[in-house]
């Protein structure tokens, strides 16, 4: 078995059920939205076609009507086209409301509008609201969102899982709000580091997710990453260095290399992996021995160190390799 080398590289809110909804930047989730997979209308439609996030949530018109709409563009006060790929979500009059089958704890994406006038004189808004699974308001926040047909990026985590969201346009009956290059992630909490730098899609399709899991207690050391999404049956490993970094397609990769500086590699016995029927892999770290070009090193509290994993991947029959995102960790 041989892997590709890294030759060369220089490797607000007043909340009624406890929660804390904060402003996050953007980051790769469990699941992606780009609008891609389901049927464009007209005819508006009461609820999306297939779902959204891989079927794992309904977006629908939160009164009722027949106006939810997937477009490849879209004229009003001017004109707005997808942020990513060939296709955008919009509403033509209610307010759109995520409804989600497992809790989630953060919600992200670029906001447009087509529905303001230049420099919005009528000072319009969008307000995006937080509710449990009890419907109980968890929340608000007014999203980032210009008069100018141009996409800005608006996301939040919640320390108190998220059952369902819903966006309003204060204009048109609150919609009119267009949504592109969607994030989320799955549960109430437990993950342990932030995710950063947005990873290329890999032959699945899909952005490979790293996650990490257990603690960062450097005293507890139980500490494991997963990389998921990723190709049936490739092999792959973890990177490890103390500097973050975006190097696009380095050595002929087909990804992005989210760490710089002094690159590691998880190349110990059992430590290059294999993703298997399911596309995943995981490896539990020794954080007492932690990979780095001049030998074995130890975690240490209050060092922020970031991880990725590198995977083998084939685009049009040739062997390549890709990259997942990167999660940044904070030993304590």
């Amino acid at each position: 078995m041989q892997l590709l080398k890294l030759t060369g590289l220089g490797l607000c809110l007043a909340a009624t059920a406890a929660a804390q909804i904060t402003t996050i930047g953007p980051f790769t989730g469990d699941h992606s939205e780009s609008f891609e997979t389901q049927p464009t209308n007209p005819p508006t439609v009461q609820c999306i076609a297939n779902r959204v996030f891989n079927g794992t949530a309904d977006l629908c018109a939160a009164n009722g009507n027949s106006t939810m709409l997937i477009t490849s563009s879209w004229s009003f006060m001017c004109v707005i086209f997808p942020h990513t790929g060939g296709r955008l979500f919009g509403s033509t009059g209610d307010p759109a409301l995520f409804t989600f089958d497992a809790d989630v704890n953060r919600f992200g994406g670029y906001f447009g509008t087509n529905a303001w006038a230049a420099g919005n004189p009528t000072n319009q808004t969008v307000t995006v609201q937080f509710f449990d699974r009890n419907g109980n308001s968890l929340g608000s926040q007014l999203a980032n969102v210009t008069a100018d047909c141009q996409y800005n990026w608006n996301g939040w985590a919640s320390t108190t899982g998220i059952a369902s969201i819903l966006v309003t346009n204060s204009a048109f009956g609150g919609g009119f709000v267009n949504l592109d290059s969607l994030e989320v992630s799955v549960g109430g909490g437990g993950t342990v580091g932030t995710n950063y730098c947005t990873a290329n899609a890999n032959s699945t399709g899909q952005t490979g997710l790293l996650t990490g899991t257990g603690s960062a207690s450097v005293a507890l050391n139980n500490l494991t990453l997963e990389a998921s999404r990723l190709p049936l049956n490739t092999f792959g490993l973890f990177l490890t260095s103390l500097t973050q970094g975006t190097i696009q397609n380095p050595g002929g990769s087909q990804g992005v290399l989210c760490l710089g500086g002094n690159i590691g590699r998880y190349t110990g016995p059992g430590q290059i992996k294999n993703s298997g029927a399911m596309g995943k892999f995981e490896l539990l770290l020794n954080l007492t021995q932690i990979p780095s070009p001049t030998g074995f090193v130890s975690a240490m509290v209050g060092q922020t160190r970031s991880f990725q994993a590198w995977h083998r991947d084939s685009v049009g029959g040739s062997v390549t390799s890709n990259f997942t995102n990167g999660v940044a960790v904070l030993f304590n």
